[in-house]
């Protein structure tokens, strides 16, 4: 069952992926039949597997990290931590499923995961007063994913951030933050943390990576309206975004040993940006004041970051003494219980941006 899967998801791409070269964009002529769209016709493909042919994850179940030993610590994870509970989604489940339903505490959620864009963002599931669900359509706008909810079929896009379809049209989700980071990372930042298990009712080979050597090559298997080759189009990069404008940080922007501290503006607006190549994350925020009096972050002491690496999840301390997890948390110091506001911040290959965003900086780069 597995291996018929396997052929015929691959086909499917191989299929698109030689259409591809042709000039003309291979369009949906049964999309207009569906009611006014607020993205082109001609830019939405499909995907091949066909609406919910790649199985949204509703009831995900999760384990201990001791239980996990089919993650690898350099594997990707996704994550989302409060002060209830911390919980991890890997690369390795959501590269074959995309979409998993779940609670944070009492919220409904939806995370959802883009391999081909390589972007992950996580929306509250309540809309109009109703908790719904999300599945995958099978279409794909300028190669990234398009679920739908389930309660009112309607389809959204995952980088334009709203509803572009049916009757929920313009609407935009409430996000919630989500930290993208290796296995080993999550582990330090969050050892109480679940995470997801490989148990999930479906037949699929999650030590497998579905799309052959897609993650490191420069080739696509969907057209895309813009390329942009400033950088690797595979390139992970953490993206701002301010209305139709996006600035980039790479994990090159910061030490090679050791974390780094970004201050920059972005569209008028003060922001942290924190990140690590060695413990693979980038994380942002708004300025912040207290008292009236703008935060000073520096690093944290050194029972909290030894030889270039965080050993908690502390990331920040302030001229307050407080200090601040990576979901901008104040975890210990004065203002205890503060949080830090999230910037518009996604974690995803580079390629994708410049067909979203009318204007792509990166930072660094005149």
């Amino acid at each position: 069952m597995m291996n018929n899967f396997l052929t015929l998801f691959i086909a499917a791409f191989v299929f698109i992926s030689c259409a591809k070269e042709k000039d003309p964009i291979i369009g949906n002529p049964g999309l207009a039949a569906q009611g006014e769209w607020s993205i082109p016709l001609n830019r939405i493909l499909d995907g091949g597997p066909g609406k919910d042919g790649i199985p949204a994850l509703d009831e995900p179940i999760f384990v201990s990290p001791q239980e996990a030993t089919y993650l690898d610590d350099d594997e990707l994870v996704i994550g989302h931590s409060s002060a209830q509970e911390s919980k991890a989604y890997s690369h390795l489940v959501m590269n074959w499923h995309e979409i998993a339903n779940d609670w944070f505490g009492q919220e409904p959620v939806a995370v959802i995961y883009c391999p081909l864009t390589g972007t992950a963002t996580g929306w509250h599931r309540k809309l109009n007063n109703q908790v719904t669900t999300f599945g995958v359509s099978g279409l794909l706008y300028n190669a990234n994913v398009i679920p739908y909810d389930r309660n009112t079929d309607s389809n959204w896009s995952q980088l334009t951030l709203e509803c572009v379809n049916g009757e929920l049209i313009g609407t935009r989700p409430e996000m919630v933050n989500l930290l993208e980071t290796s296995w080993s990372t999550w582990k330090t930042f969050f050892p109480d943390t679940e995470v997801l298990s490989t148990e999930t009712g479906f037949d699929r080979s999650y030590g497998v990576y579905p799309y052959g050597s897609y993650r490191t090559s420069e080739g696509l298997i969907f057209q895309v309206k813009d390329s942009d080759d400033r950088l690797h189009p595979k390139e992970r990069v953490h993206s701002i975004i301010s209305g139709d404008y996006v600035k980039a940080y790479r994990f090159s922007n910061f030490p090679e040993t050791a974390a780094g501290i970004i201050l920059d503006n972005v569209e008028g607006q003060n922001v942290v940006v924190i990140g690590s190549q060695t413990q693979n994350f980038i994380v942002s925020f708004f300025e912040k004041q207290i008292n009236d009096e703008v935060l000073t972050f520096s690093l944290p002491s050194d029972d909290l970051y030894t030889n270039g690496n965080f050993t908690s999840s502390v990331i920040l301390t302030d001229q307050f003494g407080n200090n601040w997890n990576a979901f901008g948390y104040a975890v210990t110091g004065p203002n205890e219980g503060d949080q830090l506001t999230p910037t518009m911040g996604i974690m995803g290959y580079w390629f994708p941006w410049t067909s979203f965003y009318t204007t792509v900086d990166i930072y660094g780069e005149q």
